[in-house]
């Protein structure tokens, strides 16, 4: 199996995305698109699934702020493209403003996932935590962009997240 850590806010929405959800950027169709075809592509390879890792798991927005619903509303998204979300990652607050820290909680899930077969993995964030190399996880990450008028995850990167999620999971 491979897994696909889902970042929201700079993945499947940018500063340019029009759509709102409750006075929020909400998600946008192209780049959900742009995911369900890096998804097929995958999984026509190797069976591929969703963990959600974004804030957006326990209903906030990238500055923290409460979005009722938004959950739901995500997981309506994906399923228009027939996505849906396997697991979400453990919240693990720790550091500045009790703010989360990504790798801690990317690699907490690997911990926790350990007894399954887990052939690779790749990481759509448009975010650099801080802690993604202290566990060895910035090999995997696909960069994408919030605050770029062609921000998110568009085409180019489908390639390149095909390469990383084919990357075989070593015990480091």
């Amino acid at each position: 199996m491979r897994i696909v850590f889902l970042d929201v806010d700079g993945v499947l929405n940018c500063i340019s995305t029009a759509d709102r959800y409750q006075g929020f950027i909400g998600i946008d169709s192209e780049l959900v698109g742009n995911l369900a075809e890096f998804m097929r592509r995958s999984s026509k390879e190797e069976e591929t699934v969703i963990v959600l890792s974004s804030s957006w798991r326990i209903g906030q927005d990238r500055e923290g702020a409460k979005i009722p619903g938004g959950y739901q509303y995500l997981m309506d998204k994906l399923a228009e493209y027939g996505l849906s979300i396997y697991d979400d990652t453990p919240r693990l607050v720790w550091g500045v403003r009790g703010r989360s820290r990504r790798g801690r909680e990317i690699a907490g899930w690997l911990y926790n996932n350990r007894d399954k077969e887990i052939s690779g993995y790749v990481v759509l964030d448009d975010e650099l935590f801080a802690d993604l190399d202290k566990y060895h996880i910035s090999p995997h990450l696909v960069r994408t962009s919030f605050d770029d008028e062609d921000g998110g995850f568009r085409k180019k990167h489908i390639n390149e997240a095909l390469k990383l999620i084919r990357v075989k999971v070593t015990s480091d």
